[in-house]
């Protein structure tokens, strides 16, 4: 179930609100079943498949909870990881890789569950912060599922870590403040989703479509577009599952703040998937940064830190490709924003001594390196995101190939996809990449009370255009949900 579809804006949704008069003891057990409900509707099998992966942790969490001799424990959590990292890896990517043996077994390739890659970092989330000893080991099996299944973050995120949403389960204000600021920011994503994302979709898929017809005018624009709708569909799903859980008074983390405004290839990264990059750093990069340190054979390089910082930093990209998917161009990606964020810190420290050398206070950099830097991130995340999006590695240097080696071919028939709508939606989706929404509705609402009746107004006419549209269209899948 998406959360634009009918089902969950005609059913779900208003029954969601029913939760507000329901005695606190008993919303958790209330959003529980939604979640149950919601899930449900992805199939039988995969809410038994979450279901059974949320026990498996559950009980593999009271076992680490007792247990007391380290060997006992590393035993446990690898028994834990290698579970639920294996369940991935078989629907995922086992029949990725070994197409050819598992034909000749006779093996359907099954369906991907929605959200596995999501809910499985939820898990090993529980399990490494039981195992951290960050949190006790839940005694009650029903506020795990309520933790992997709640409904607003199992399909898409944003990645919770256990500890701090424990905090939350009974410690949270559910109240007509809470309801306002949610319902606005689900009517923010839901229009980002419908009337910008999906609105510039066929102008993406005819560019990344016919890679081999098109020309370098056709070849960036269907770039830009692809820059505006992925931006839009998965912050706008983000923006939706923050108000739905802030409705409901839980507060969900941020995933994304104004990235395409980023100075460096590292700062793009943490203004986006904010929780993805947060749970690498603290689950991943941070452990094997440690275990490196302490490793006498990094001790003999003349910059140990920066030695064990770009081998922990490679784990990580490594590991977010695969994430992401298991072909060869996903594992590319990884690779291409390593190498660029490798060069960064190799940059920053060499300018860091050079300071230093010279005896130059404070850390900031010229207007020339501001420039430069920018430039390099804006050629990184440009050219990273055809490999992204490319159908397969070739078809992204194919892509490249179009933009930069002139072709007009293609050029009547590529402006034919844009009637004034489409043109509209992508200037108005370059002037929100901008923190321009906010400053606005400060600047012209503020505290005056007949300005914010009418922005109410105007926010009920969004909300329902926004309406019309998702159900008017169909069913239309975010971008994220395959991963």
């Amino acid at each position: 179930m998406s959360f634009t579809s009918v089902i969950f804006l005609i059913l779900l949704f208003p029954l969601f609100f029913v939760g507000y008069f329901i005695k606190k003891e008993y919303q958790n057990i209330f959003i529980l079943i939604l979640s149950v409900l919601f899930y449900f509707w992805c199939g039988l099998k995969f809410l038994i498949l979450i279901t059974l992966s949320a026990t498996c942790a559950y009980l593999f969490g009271l076992i680490l909870g007792k247990l007391k001799k380290v060997t006992e424990r590393r035993a446990v959590l690898a028994a834990a990881v290698m579970l639920h990292v294996g369940v991935l890896f078989y629907y995922k990517y086992l029949f990725d890789l070994f197409p050819d043996f598992l034909n000749v077994l006779n093996w359907e390739y099954p369906a991907l569950p929605l959200g596995i890659s999501f809910y499985t970092f939820s898990i090993l989330s529980y399990i490494l912060d039981v195992y951290w000893e960050k949190c006790e080991a839940q005694k009650n099996i029903l506020n795990v599922y309520f933790y992997v299944l709640f409904f607003p973050k199992v399909i898409q995120g944003p990645i919770m870590r256990y500890s701090d949403f424990e905090v939350q389960l009974y410690n949270r204000k559910t109240d007509a403040c809470a309801l306002n600021a949610g319902l606005e920011r689900f009517i923010k994503g839901m229009a980002k989703k419908v009337l910008i994302a999906d609105r510039i979709q066929p102008v993406v898929s005819y560019s990344f479509g016919a890679v081999g017809e098109i020309g370098t005018i056709p070849a960036w624009l269907g770039l830009l577009a692809y820059l505006i709708q992925l931006y839009y569909d998965f912050s706008g799903y983000s923006d939706m599952a923050i108000g739905l859980g802030k409705m409901m008074g839980f507060t969900l983390p941020e995933n994304f703040e104004h990235p395409y405004l980023s100075g460096s290839v590292g700062e793009y990264w943490r203004r986006w998937h904010i929780s993805l990059g947060e749970w690498f750093r603290d689950y991943i990069y941070t452990p094997v940064l440690r275990i490196l340190l302490e490793k006498k054979t990094f001790g003999k390089f003349k910059n140990q830190m920066m030695c064990c910082d770009l081998l922990a930093l490679l784990c990580v990209w490594v590991l977010t490709g695969i994430w992401h998917g298991s072909g060869s161009k996903y594992f590319a990606w990884g690779m291409w924003y390593f190498v660029f964020i490798a060069f960064e810190r190799i940059r920053d420290n060499y300018r860091k001594k050079r300071r230093k050398m010279k005896k130059i206070k404070g850390k900031k950099n010229t207007p020339f390196q501001l420039i430069a830097d920018r430039l390099v991130a804006i050629i990184a995340v440009v050219f990273g995101q055809v490999i992204f999006r490319a159908e397969s590695l070739l078809g992204a240097m194919e892509y490249w190939k179009r933009m930069l080696i002139w072709d007009k071919r293609d050029g009547l028939l590529f402006v034919s996809l844009f009637d004034h709508y489409t043109i509209f939606i992508m200037i108005l989706g370059v002037i929100f990449f901008f923190p321009v929404y906010d400053k606005v509705k400060e600047k012209l609402v503020g505290n005056n009370p007949y300005a914010l009746i009418f922005y109410r107004i105007g926010l009920l006419l969004l909300g329902l255009i926004s309406f019309y549209y998702a159900v008017s269209a169909g069913y239309s899948a975010f971008l994220y949900e395959v991963f």
